[in-house]
C-alpha cells in the first residue's frame, strides 16, 4: 500500500468517527464558552503544568514553559523542529526502514516501516546517526505488529504514527520523548490496554491521541512524573490524561 493511499484511508476512517462525536464536541464547546465568559481570569495552574478547572472558569493547559500540555523538560516551544524531517533530504531505505536526515542534520527521522511486523525493535542508530523521530503514519495500519520497542534516542512521535496497530496490547514510551506531534497517535489500536511512560508527560500537539483504543486502556507513569495531573472544578484530581485513566507504577 502506498503512503498516499494510507493517508486517504486514515482520513476517511477518522472522518467517520469524528462525525459521530461531533454533536458531543459542540455541546462541550458551548459549556466551555459559558464558563469562560463568566470567569474572573483567576485561572490556576499547578507548579508542574497540570490543568486545573476552578469555580470561576477553565484555566489554560500550560506547562512550566508556558506551552499547552507541555513537557516540563523542554526549554523552547520549537525545540522539536530540529528533529523534523529535512525537506531537502533524499529518502534512504536501510533494512526495514526508510529514513531521511533531520533538520539538525546529525540525526535521522524514520518515515516508513517496511518490515513484516511481529516484535519490532526500532534501532537507536541507523547509518551511524541517532534515530530522533518516528514520523507521520510510520506504523499506521500495520496490523501484524505485536510489539514495538522505542529507543531512548527518540524525541518526537508523529501524526497517527501507530494508527490502526490492532496487534499492539502495550507499549512503553521512553523518557526521551518530549512531543506527540499531531493527532491520533494510537488511534484505532483497539487492543491497546497499557501505555507506560518512563518520564514526564509529552507535549501533545493535537487531540484524540487514543481514539478507538481499547476501553480498558490505562496510562501508567512514575510517581514523580510531571504533566499527567488534571483537576476538576472541585479541585480534586481527575485521575486521567488525554481522557484515559492513570495509574502509578
Amino acid at each position: 500500500m502506498l503512503k498516499g493511499d494510507k493517508v486517504y484511508i486514515i482520513r476517511n476512517m477518522r472522518m467517520a468517527r469524528l462525525t459521530k462525536s461531533f454533536g458531543s464536541i459542540i455541546l462541550v464547546l458551548c459549556i466551555c464558552l459559558m464558563l469562560i465568559s463568566g470567569c474572573s481570569n483567576t485561572n490556576q495552574v499547578n507548579g508542574n503544568g497540570a490543568i486545573k478547572v476552578t469555580d470561576s472558569g477553565i484555566s489554560s493547559s500550560t506547562g512550566n514553559d508556558g506551552d499547552p500540555t507541555s513537557n516540563a523538560g523542554i526549554s523552547s516551544d520549537w525545540d522539536y523542529i530540529q528533529f523534523s524531517p529535512d525537506p531537502n533530504s533524499e529518502p534512504v531505505v536501510v533494512g526495514n526502514y526508510t529514513i531521511v536526515d533531520s533538520v539538525a542534520g546529525s540525526s535521522v527521522v524514520i518515515t516508513e516501516y517496511n518490515g513484516l511486523g511481529g516484535d519490532v525493535a526500532i534501532p537507536s542508530k541507523i547509518n551511524g546517526k541517532p534515530v530522533v523521530a518516528i514520523g507521520d503514519i510510520v506504523f499506521s495500519l500495520q496490523t501484524n505488529i505485536t510489539s514495538v520497542s522505542i529507543p531512548d534516542s527518540v524525541k518526537t512521535i508523529g501524526y497517527a504514527a501507530f494508527d490502526g496497530c490492532t496487534g499492539l496490547t502495550s507499549i512503553t514510551i521512553p523518557a526521551s520523548v518530549t512531543d506527540f506531534l499531531g493527532n491520533l497517535t494510537f488511534d484505532g489500536c483497539n487492543n491497546l490496554k497499557a501505555v507506560y511512560f518512563e518520564g514526564d508527560a509529552p507535549r501533545v500537539w493535537g487531540n484524540n491521541q487514543f481514539m478507538g483504543a481499547s476501553p480498558d486502556l490505562v496510562i501508567y507513569h512514575h510517581k514523580d512524573a510531571k504533566g499527567f495531573e488534571t483537576y476538576g472544578a472541585d479541585g480534586k484530581m481527575l485521575g486521567t490524561w488525554q481522557g484515559i485513566p492513570l495509574s502509578v507504577y
